[in-house]
């Protein structure tokens, strides 16, 4: 009993640490203590970089998916952190518009 349980609860208290820390830091650059990855995009950016690497470049294992997926939400990561960092402009009200047509598309 002792093999099977104390790796899997060790795995299980690192995952929701990464997640918990992973959770924070997104509140803290955004800002926002209600900011989740799906609010910016992170997770579209994600999903859309699999289906590209499936479809151009013919990925086809786990690891390749988690490459490709990691890649761009830290890309869309950037991208929103950056345009959210601008200051007062056009990137303001893109985010706004961004963010309304997410919660949209959710109903």
């Amino acid at each position: 009993m002792r093999d099977l349980r104390l790796p899997h609860t060790a795995a299980g208290l690192l995952a929701g640490a990464a997640l918990g820390a992973s959770g924070a830091l997104i509140q803290a650059l955004t800002r926002n203590p209600l900011a989740d990855p799906g609010l910016p995009g992170v997770n579209a950016g994600a999903a859309l970089s699999v289906a590209i690497g499936i479809a151009v470049f013919g990925v086809g294992s786990v690891g390749g998916y988690l490459w490709f997926a990691f890649a761009d939400a830290l890309a869309a990561t950037l991208g929103v952190y950056l345009i959210g960092s601008a200051g007062k402009g056009a990137g303001g009200g893109y985010l706004v518009w961004l963010l309304i047509h997410e919660q949209r598309r959710r109903r």
